[in-house]
């Protein structure tokens, strides 16, 4: 994600469905391809401004990327993104850190 290639994507998909039966009849054999599975469906990517990544970097959000972006929406701060689907543009830092907490939850999507 953090390079854009989809190319890669599509190969993470391509190796976990390849093994899915094998998670399926033995989880406790394979922690890392379950490990690789949430990261697949679940990593963020924060793109900000290098002053906001400061601000954000001193908290906990263990599969979140970020990305400093010149380019970003107008009037906002930041973006950002769940796998392929990013949330609305972040037009505040507190905005952005709400969006940000909201993708850890995985339980309640």
């Amino acid at each position: 994600m953090l390079i854009e290639e989809l190319y890669y994507l599509d190969r993470a998909e391509s190796a976990l469905t390849a093994f899915s039966s094998i998670m399926k009849q033995s989880p406790q054999a394979c922690p890392s391809l379950f490990i690789a599975l949430d990261w697949y469906r679940n990593q963020t990517l924060v793109r900000t401004s290098e002053a906001e990544i400061s601000s954000l970097i001193t908290q906990y959000f263990p599969t979140t990327i970020y990305k400093v972006e010149a380019d970003l929406p107008k009037n906002s701060v930041g973006l950002v993104c769940q796998g392929l689907i990013c949330k609305k543009p972040s037009l505040n830092k507190q905005e952005l850190l709400e969006h940000l907490e909201q993708t850890q939850n995985r339980w309640t999507k």
